[in-house]
């Protein structure tokens, strides 16, 4: 997993030109989890797990859901402090560090898992499980194994090549924590919006909590 001290260096040098910062890049995630996630009422509680700016989970909110942001970065939670000051917003660094269980209806997990090692990927399942209810919703999405950027080397440091290619093995690993998570759905879909502005695939996936 990426240290809190390089996403940190991320976010002094590179906050506002991420891709991952875009308008543009967060109405293609909510529009896809808008199928999902219906306004409220009733209203749910969201958790927005490695939330970015929380463009994604933010449009949600203004739908009537409450909202929780969790971020590694000290530098972003910061940020996120000053535009977010009426909801909580979680510093975190590996499984465990929410407290509490049975508290979300929705988590969303967008562009988390590929920035994590894969061995510590069931820790984080275990994690979202204990706190989410019965039947609540958990979305993921990651960089696909087909994606175009991971044809070019150059471009992408092996460490994250590597993460890349893993995201596939996450249906697998889903579908063996029968007892914590129902896999609902699982595809490859087109996300144009990047740093080098390349054709990319991204896997979405969607479990339901026992």
């Amino acid at each position: 997993m990426y240290t809190r001290e390089f996403w940190d260096e991320i976010y002094q040098k590179h906050f506002t030109d991420a891709p991952w910062m875009s308008p543009e890049w967060a109405h293609d995630g909510t529009r896809l989890l808008e199928n999902y996630i219906p306004p409220a009422p009733p209203a749910g509680c969201i958790l927005d797990y490695g939330c970015g700016n929380a463009l994604i989970s933010e449009h949600f909110m203004y739908k009537g859901h409450s909202l929780e942001l969790a971020e590694i970065s000290d530098e972003l939670v910061k940020w996120l402090k000053t535009q977010y000051k009426d909801i909580p917003i979680h510093l975190v660094n590996s499984p465990g560090d929410i407290d509490g269980e049975d508290k979300y209806d929705f988590v969303i997990a967008w562009g988390l898992f590929h920035h994590i090692n894969p061995n510590l990927w069931g820790a984080f399942l275990e994690d979202f499980h204990r706190l989410m209810k019965k039947e609540a919703l958990l979305f993921i999405s990651g960089w696909d194994d087909s994606d175009s950027i991971l044809k070019n080397e150059k471009k992408l440091g092996r460490f994250t090549r590597q993460r890349v290619w893993y995201i596939n093995m996450l249906d697998d690993i889903i579908t063996w924590r029968r007892d914590e998570f129902d896999l609902m759905e699982s595809r490859v879909l087109p996300f144009k919006l990047n740093a080098f502005h390349q054709e990319r695939m991204i896997r979405f996936i969607v479990a339901r909590n026992k």
